[in-house]
């Protein structure tokens, strides 16, 4: 998602939230769910979001919680990042570490899939510092979640979207440590267990297009992931026009190399 698009859910969800908070004739519970409802729409926090409605229909209010504050801080974390603050984003990371310590997150391969993904954004932290061996470490870490997601024998029909997310996770640390076909592969994999899984499609194309900015152009399989990104899209929060816009003028440039470099939004 675009960090523009992630401001500004986050600031309405700031004011809202506080309207909410301040609300004497909600009671708790509704003001915790009000406070999940309008957690910005990425795709980590929709995990979260998902989870933490699930534990409130359950009575599970203190966990609910606790997913709720590391829904927060992943998203500050990311955001701190961006603004050139990595050392307040690792705490906030720490911080919800010890949440999702808290909840016992190996009992839920969408909690683990949450550390997953809570492991790769510290590593974005670190490489921020310059902290080349601590990024490995957590690179590391969090491809053996996703690799211990996807190969949990617990798995079965009913949990195809877990272990697609955990196949598009191990994409992922591979497109962050530059190797792009390898995380090409692995959005192929998720994608043909999960056709409309619009994000897979949307970081195949990132893919594609990180290959072509070093001289190696995939002209029809960047078309047809940003094709089928746009096929799928419908409800999957943030891959909203506008991001649809900007892949499109991407593509554009490497169709036509003579037109001037764009640069792009990472989610």
């Amino acid at each position: 998602m675009a960090q523009c698009d992630v401001r500004m859910q986050a600031y309405f969800a700031f004011v809202l939230c506080t309207q909410a908070l301040s609300d004497s004739r909600l009671s708790p519970q509704d003001k915790l769910r009000y406070s999940l409802l309008l957690l910005p729409d990425t795709s980590i926090a929709g995990r979260i979001k998902q989870e933490a409605m699930k534990a409130i229909r359950a009575g599970e209010y203190e966990r609910a919680q606790a997913l709720l504050t590391a829904a927060q801080n992943q998203i500050s974390a990311v955001l701190l990042i961006e603004d050139g603050h990595p050392d307040v984003a690792i705490a906030n990371l720490e911080q919800t570490e010890r949440l999702l310590g808290d909840i016992h997150t190996e009992t839920s391969a969408k909690d683990r899939l949450q550390r997953g993904y809570n492991y790769k954004t510290y590593a974005q932290g670190f490489a921020a510092q310059g902290d080349t061996k601590r990024e490995q470490e957590y690179l590391d870490l969090a491809l053996k979640t996703f690799e211990q997601v996807k190969n949990d024998p617990k798995l079965d029909d009913k949990t195809t979207s877990e272990f697609a997310g955990a196949i598009n996770g191990v994409g992922n640390i591979h497109f962050q440590r530059g190797q792009y076909r390898e995380s090409i592969a692995d959005y192929q994999v998720a994608t043909s267990m999960l056709p409309n899984y619009a994000y897979a499609w949307h970081d195949m194309f990132l893919a594609y297009y990180a290959m072509a900015k070093q001289g190696e152009v995939d002209l029809p399989g960047m078309r047809k992931a940003l094709a089928r990104m746009k096929e799928t899209r419908a409800g999957w929060p943030g891959l909203d026009t506008g991001n649809v816009a900007r892949l499109e003028s991407m593509l554009a440039e490497v169709e036509q190399p003579s037109r001037p470099s764009h640069r792009t939004n990472r989610r």
